[in-house]
């Protein structure tokens, strides 16, 4: 479907969200993670840079992992995976919008034809407000800002194509976690590809300023998501890290 270059904001995002809710789900999902550093200089850290394979369990977004060194699996290690915590983003299925359904109000923006008064009425009231919605080569481009617990609600800035509304491209808010040390804030910039029917991160561009300065100190990762694939089951003992002494033998790679 084409929308009416009249469509509000608000509205528009609620299609994007629910067409999102609407893409098959798995409560399991498999891939590799490739980490990639830079120093504060801008050359590469080699300690902070590394490659993983990941099985996760959408239930409680626990996961088993194993690192990949020159091709060869690791042992095994008992993670969470989320966004804003002290490990890896993910996964690549992540729901960006913070809550499935969630819908937004869009805000005065009357110097451009795509962009409208509205709002949407929804049960416990809007998730962001939209303060602009715009077409750009084929896409809605829309900017975002959170009502509430914006720690929940990460989402910032999304493009999604203008027919089928998928997901191209999001900006949501992180943390970096720094070992032994402080909390910064982070911007991620996240590209979507659709894979076996469903939006999944294949990139993530991060960016984490040390001061408030642009243009100064910072750290910039990048993280590729590659081999993902959705399992219908998977056994319960990756899940259970205190099981994994057992199950060497017949460990995935």
């Amino acid at each position: 479907m084409v929308f009416a270059t009249a469509l509000s904001g608000g509205l528009l995002f609620s299609q994007i969200v629910h067409a999102f809710a609407a893409r098959p789900s798995s409560p399991f999902v498999s891939y590799t993670i490739r980490r990639e550093q830079q120093t504060p200089d801008g050359l590469p850290d080699l300690e902070w840079s590394y490659t993983y394979r990941v099985w996760y369990r959408a239930s409680d977004s626990s996961a088993l992992e194993r690192r990949v060194f020159r091709g060869r699996p690791g042992g095994l290690h008992f993670t969470r995976v989320s966004f804003n915590g002290p490990w890896d983003p993910g996964p690549p299925t992540a729901d960006v919008f913070g809550l499935a359904g969630a819908v937004a109000t869009a805000a005065h923006a009357p110097d451009s034809s795509y962009r409208t008064i509205a709002s949407v009425v929804a049960s416990g009231g809007p998730a962001y407000e939209v303060t602009s919605a715009q077409i750009e080569g084929g896409q809605w481009h829309l900017r975002v800002r959170p009502l509430h617990v914006p720690g929940t609600y990460i989402l910032r800035e999304l493009w999604a194509d203008a027919a089928t509304l998928e997901l191209r491209k999001a900006v949501v808010a992180d943390k970096l976690f720094i070992e032994a040390g402080p909390i910064y804030d982070e911007l991620d910039t996240m590209t979507f590809e659709l894979v076996n029917g469903r939006e999944a991160i294949t990139h993530i561009h991060a960016r984490a300023n040390f001061d408030d300065d642009p243009g100064g100190a910072g750290v910039d990762v990048d993280y590729d998501f590659s081999d993902v694939a959705f399992p219908t089951t998977l056994p319960a003992w990756y899940f259970q890290p205190s099981s994994y002494g057992a199950h060497v033998a017949e460990a995935p790679v």
